[in-house]
């Protein structure tokens, strides 16, 4: 059986320039490999909003744990230095602020 993530996920959404997006992408790719080596089981995933046209996209990122690392997810503290190092990334692209939602899957 492949692993399931963990209970405990972190999502975050913002958006930007859509004339950035490239590159905004490109940076995020670079720093979720640097964010798995740095902690193990981590899994990074980033979306973009398919939906709209105009000059802004918006971009989700989620962050969970395989359940062979935690049962639990990620913790507080995994979460404050992941959203550290992800904005240190993105600051130069954001418009508005970064939005937080963490959610327990209901898998078991």
């Amino acid at each position: 059986m492949p692993d399931r993530c963990g209970r405990r996920q972190l999502f975050v959404y913002w958006r930007l320039r859509r004339a950035d997006l490239d590159a905004a992408v490109e940076s995020l790719k670079a720093e979720h490999e640097v964010l798995r080596q740095r902690y193990p089981g981590l899994q990074a995933q980033l979306l973009v909003r398919g939906d709209e046209s105009g000059p802004t996209s918006t971009l989700m990122e989620t962050y969970a744990l395989t359940a062979s690392v935690s049962n639990a997810g990620l913790d507080t503290e995994r979460m404050d230095a992941l959203e550290a190092a992800v904005s240190n990334v993105t600051h130069r692209w954001l418009l508005g602020q970064r939005h937080h939602e963490v959610f327990d899957s209901i898998e078991a």
